[in-house]
């Protein structure tokens, strides 16, 4: 997990919950209110194992708490991070700017066909990626172009 972050006893408890379900281990747990949902960041090669076939793993979680989880694999570079919270949407590339005032923005490119598919129903997909990427890489801003 990244230094500076502090998770609370919600968090912990959901942790302790997702890995006796899922058996593999959470590195992060976000509380996203506003959509309901918990993401659980796990080592890549574990997404499948903590999803569970059809999705059963995670859907026992909603069932046990009546929040959605979702699953997101955690890299340790900024843009294999962004690329991740997209999956399964083909992201053809990332890009890491500053802007003026010195707060990095990443730019998400993607078939303009699926575009608003990447962004998500509400803008559930690009806010998650925005809360990923501020809390690991300090990034102020995720857009998709």
């Amino acid at each position: 997990m990244s230094e500076g972050i502090k998770l609370g006893n919600r968090e912990l408890e959901f942790i302790n919950l997702f890995e006796l379900i899922s058996t593999v281990k959470v590195k992060d747990c976000i509380i996203d209110e506003g959509f309901n949902r918990i993401i659980f960041l796990v080592n890549p090669k574990e997404v499948g194992l903590a999803v569970g076939k059809n999705g059963e793993r995670v859907q026992l979680f909603k069932k046990m708490t009546s929040l959605d989880a979702e699953v997101i694999p955690y890299y340790e570079t900024p843009e294999e991070m962004i690329k991740g919270c997209f999956f399964p949407f083909d992201i053809k590339e990332i890009k890491l700017t500053t802007n003026l005032k010195g707060e990095k923005i990443a730019y998400v490119y993607t078939d303009p066909s699926i575009k608003a598919r990447v962004i998500g129903a509400k803008g559930k997909n690009i806010t998650r990626a925005k809360i990923i990427a501020k809390r690991y890489f300090g990034i102020k801003n995720v857009i998709v172009v």
